[in-house]
């Protein structure tokens, strides 16, 4: 589903995470003119105009390597390729996009690769985003916590953002991370037999 209402996990691109072009071969002085230059930025230019709603998207100048956003993006002056376009998100080692083949230049694979990708690594579950990551394609990890115990949630965050990070990638890339406040959703939760709070579930 391309439709805007199905994009990853943002409200308004307030999830955090953003999709950085980067692409030295781009040509004019302005930005519709360089994102019609290379075929890569043409690309990247179709999906932010789609998704434009639901995420949150930028172009890096090719001046930019010693700028600002060096640091997010590890080797950006030496080791990187002259193009490439990747997820960046505080904290959280940047995850380029990468598809064999001819595949790398389709709007179809960028398309997915957004939308698999605009969740944060660990996300605070409510109302206006539970729906859309859990029907993303991944399994849910949940985390349950008193939300109004910033002690607690704050454990909870570090506990599963270091699974996220440190766990074996063939695992934690088939599931996406969060936590919820346990009484706000007692209900809800009673259904998993979720009936204690600081305690951990899968939602398949």
């Amino acid at each position: 589903d391309d439709d805007d209402s199905s994009g990853g996990g943002g409200d308004d691109a307030t999830t955090g995470v953003a999709f950085i072009l980067y692409d030295k071969t781009m040509t004019g002085t302005k930005l519709q003119d360089q994102l019609q230059s290379t075929l890569l930025a043409q690309v990247f230019h179709q999906v932010a105009r789609k998704k434009q709603a639901v995420a949150t998207f930028a172009v890096l100048a090719a001046t930019a390597a010693d700028g600002p956003l060096a640091p997010v993006i590890p080797g950006l002056s030496k080791e990187l390729p002259d193009s490439f376009i990747v997820k960046v998100e505080k904290n959280v080692d940047p995850l380029f996009w990468t598809v064999d083949g001819e595949q790398y230049q389709t709007s179809v694979n960028l398309l997915q690769f957004v939308k698999e990708s605009n969740v944060p690594l660990v996300s605070a579950l409510g109302p206006s985003n539970f729906h859309k990551i859990g029907h993303i394609g991944r399994q849910l990890v949940i985390g349950c916590v008193d939300g109004s115990n910033d002690t607690q949630v704050e454990a909870m965050q570090a506990q599963l953002r270091t699974y996220a990070k440190t766990g074996p990638t063939a695992i934690t890339s088939q599931y996406y991370f969060g936590w919820m406040d346990g009484k706000l959703w007692q209900k809800f939760l009673q259904q998993f037999q979720v009936s204690t709070l600081q305690q951990i579930f899968v939602l398949h």
